[in-house]
């Protein structure tokens, strides 16, 4: 699935200040079965990659059996590997398009999971998140603009809380 035509929408600061670091370059890391952020954080500092694959696996054990998962900031989609094997079904949201579609590509065999476009800073999630028994953020705020930072917790915290919710509408 993929999404509407980037160009064709305006950007945040956010999605353009990510877009241009993520360097969408022919070879580059982007093809790397880890996607490449994880590929560029295991070649810099492969301590910290331990760190950063054990949130992963921490997230994972929390939402063990969980129905429906989202994860904000997917990125290269490291995460959804860990994710997906917890969650029954598992949408994953970026502002990266190109990154959305290697992520399509390279992590095709995980059949229960989803990778969307959506730009937080400008509007909650509707769809994505109605149902879900979760909805995970790992290392993302630190990427969002200061001034873009009120109206992204904002709205994140919409989606939190209605998950919350209907997660408790549902148990009783």
């Amino acid at each position: 699935m993929k999404s509407p035509d980037s160009n064709s929408r305006p950007k945040s600061k956010s999605e353009s200040l990510w877009v241009s670091e993520a360097g969408h370059r022919e070879g580059s890391a982007i093809t790397s079965p880890l996607g490449a952020t994880a590929s560029r954080i295991l070649r810099e500092d492969p301590v910290y990659f331990s760190i950063y694959a054990s949130r992963y696996k921490f997230v994972a054990r929390v939402l063990h059996a969980a129905e429906v998962v989202v994860e904000i900031g997917c990125g290269d989609g490291f995460g959804a590997t860990f994710l997906s094997r917890a969650a029954q079904s598992l949408v994953c949201i970026d502002i990266d398009e190109r990154t959305l579609d290697a992520c399509r590509d390279r992590l095709a065999s995980l059949s229960n999971t989803t990778f969307l476009y959506h730009d937080l800073v400008k509007s909650p999630l509707l769809e994505q998140n109605n149902g879900a028994d979760a909805v995970v953020m790992v290392d993302v705020i630190e990427h969002i603009f200061e001034d873009e930072e009120a109206s992204f917790c904002r709205i994140a915290w919409l989606c939190f809380a209605r998950t919350a919710l209907q997660s408790s509408e549902r148990r009783t």
